[in-house]
């Protein structure tokens, strides 16, 4: 689902160069791991990652409460249009340039699986997060 924001960056214009924003949760284990790769994976750097869990994050300047923000993944592409769960994984790893890894989630059969999983995993990612981070030594 896409919505128009226009709140891409809370402190400076958006520059035509830049693919997208976005949001995840740097108190998440896998979200964290998930923003490296594709950090790793945007060569030029044209998406900027907003960590939600950094307490000078301001959900009101893209137009969402601090409880929207927590439910789900979000990705404000470089006209202000929102993705969100899915859809925003989805348009992160296009936007990084490794779309394909992740387009077949999308493909008709399977689209339904993974939305409906991903929301399963958005519930749930702090709470098995903290278990992996235990079964881990030192963590």
């Amino acid at each position: 689902m896409m919505k128009q924001v226009n709140a891409m960056n809370e402190d400076r214009p958006l520059q035509s160069e830049i693919r997208g924003v976005m949001l995840y949760d740097g108190a998440c284990p896998f979200c964290s791991r998930e923003a490296a790769i594709l950090k790793k994976a945007d060569a030029s750097s044209r998406v900027r990652f907003v960590d939600i869990s950094d307490p000078v994050f301001n959900p009101a300047a893209y137009g969402l409460t601090r409880e929207e923000a927590d439910a789900q993944l979000h990705f404000f592409d470089g006209e202000g249009r929102v993705s969100r769960a899915m859809d925003a994984v989805r348009a992160a790893y296009r936007a990084a340039g490794i779309g394909g890894r992740m387009a077949w989630t999308g493909a008709p059969l399977v689209r339904p699986l993974f939305d409906r999983l991903y929301r399963v995993f958005a519930r749930n990612r702090l709470r098995w997060g903290a278990r992996l981070s235990r079964r881990r030594p030192g963590g």
